[in-house]
């Protein structure tokens, strides 16, 4: 069975260093729980965090709409600056023109953070993404060498519904991680 856990995304516009700070400091109450960071906050989140193992840079978050040159090099950053967690926003847009762009991001973006010996994730947003839309990216997540995913519907703001997630775990390969994000 696959290993669901929470995570905290601080990725939004009215992040500050004292809002940060709050974070980091509740943030290893649980064994399950991770934290994650835009890059802007990655440094501090990396320097002044208790468990730094917990703590992940999210790139592109909330709607994935960036250059793959500019999600490498935002990868390449966070691991130079000691991250252990990379995760990428899905590229909704990407996958709506019908490329397969995406599944051959998430390969280079596999073989990158790899080599540095930390893992990949991937935040995907239900609330963009149509159920059969949603096969075939949890397919391509799977297939390219992605450690796990963030699920969220409408950012966080509402629960995923279970539905969602049993779809998701059974498409899945059982190495994968899910976390549940929700605020």
């Amino acid at each position: 069975m696959l290993n669901v856990r929470y995570s905290n995304i601080v990725a939004t516009a009215e992040i500050d260093a004292q809002k940060l700070e709050n974070q980091l400091q509740k943030q290893p109450s649980s064994k399950t729980e991770m934290l994650f960071v835009a890059p802007f906050w990655a440094k501090k989140a990396l320097r002044d965090a208790v468990d730094k193992e917990k703590v992940g840079v999210i790139l592109d978050f909330p709607y994935g709409n960036s250059r793959s040159e500019s999600i490498l090099t935002g990868a390449q950053i966070a691991l130079k600056e000691g991250a252990k967690h990379v995760a990428i926003t899905y590229p909704y847009g990407a996958h709506a023109s019908g490329m397969n762009w995406p599944k051959i991001l998430f390969a280079q973006l596999s073989k990158l953070v790899h080599s540095n010996e930390s893992l990949l994730w991937v935040y995907l947003d239900t609330a963009h993404l149509p159920e059969p839309l949603l096969a075939q990216a949890l397919n391509w997540i799977k297939n390219a060498g992605v450690d796990g995913i963030i699920l969220s519907q409408d950012q966080g703001n509402h629960p995923v519904n279970q539905q969602t997630i049993d779809f998701t775990l059974q498409t899945l390969a059982p190495q994968l991680w899910v976390h549940l994000f929700q605020k």
